[in-house]
């Protein structure tokens, strides 16, 4: 008598070969973006908050599919998510190490936002198979409420930006409730806009630290037409060495060659710098700065044992 035949479904407890299959090219295509150099996100405050917060759901998704896909070895789906966030959580750690080497910039605020999503992966497996139908509902709540936490800021500045950008080439516009929006403390430092009078100014306070001031993200970072930087800048203390960076979008916060690196001398009282836009695109090693894609101009002290201040009366091109 012959023997029945060989039962073709799967060992209870194991993801079918077909399934593992999907899910393995899942998480290629979902790894494969976190690990690839200078990628580029789309040109905009908002596309590019979008673009970030993006990590959440993928990292929601990277928790999962690693769930799934370590079923066959896993004691309980506790045990499974539990891994799979582990994996995450590796995941999200070596992609930001790995970005300095990649030509991108590491960022604790993508990491952030990538433990968010594992945290929320985590919610949600237990939600969703144990919630029922109430769960399903919570949990589609509560992503789509985190990801308008991550989003709303870019959007809600949008209108602010827009104001800023339409007074190009006055890259300051110190006096315009917006500017918040546009210049933004670095390090160990406090800024004061000062809106009178007009057209205003920005107080820098600097504690001890380093690589401590302010950082301009430009409304407008298309500069092709122009000739040169100004910067008048007012010193009420010691002389001291300010640092000017300029970004283009090319640029890594760990690659000391890949943006314009500046250094002015600023005694006591008013100076004012010109910044020849030819000598900044000279900066990078082996390529000019994309001018007609500018992305950061930070200005900063050295290493600082004690207080600071310095006065920016005036930022604009000519």
């Amino acid at each position: 008598m012959s023997s029945p035949p060989a039962d073709p479904s799967p060992r209870p407890g194991r993801a079918a070969p077909d399934a593992r299959l999907v899910g393995a090219g899942l998480l290629v295509l979902l790894l494969v973006p976190l690990f690839l150099p200078r990628l580029r996100p789309p040109h905009g405050r908002v596309w590019e908050a979008g673009w970030d917060a993006l990590h959440f759901p993928g990292f929601i998704l990277i928790t999962w599919t690693f769930a799934l896909l370590l079923r066959p070895w896993a004691r309980s789906a506790t045990s499974q998510i539990a891994a799979g966030a582990c994996l995450a959580t590796l995941v999200a750690i070596l992609s930001e190490l790995s970005h300095d080497a990649l030509g991108r910039s590491s960022s604790w605020k993508d990491f952030g936002v990538d433990i968010l999503g594992i945290t929320c992966g985590v919610i949600g497996w237990q939600l969703l198979r144990r919630g029922g139908a109430a769960g399903r509902v919570v949990f589609g709540l509560l992503v789509a409420g985190l990801l308008g936490v991550l989003i709303m800021p870019a959007v809600l500045g949008h209108r602010a930006v827009r104001e800023i950008r339409a007074r190009f080439p006055d890259l300051g516009a110190f006096s315009h409730p917006g500017s918040s929006r546009v210049w933004r403390p670095q390090g160990n430092a406090i800024l004061h806009f000062e809106t009178q009078p007009a057209p205003g100014s920005l107080r820098v306070h600097v504690g001890p630290g380093l690589y401590s001031g302010v950082t301009c993200l430009p409304a407008q970072g298309d500069w092709t037409r122009h000739q040169a930087l100004h910067l008048d800048i007012r010193n009420p203390g010691d002389p001291f060495d300010l640092g000017i960076r300029i970004d283009d979008d090319r640029s890594a916060s760990s690659d000391h060659d890949s943006r314009y690196n500046g250094q002015q001398h600023i005694p006591p009282g008013r100076v004012a710098l010109r910044l020849p836009l030819a000598e900044i695109q000279t900066g990078p090693s082996g390529r000019p700065l994309d001018l007609g894609r500018i992305h950061r101009l930070a200005l900063f002290t050295g290493a600082e044992t004690g207080d600071r201040e310095f006065v920016i009366d005036a930022a604009y091109l000519d």
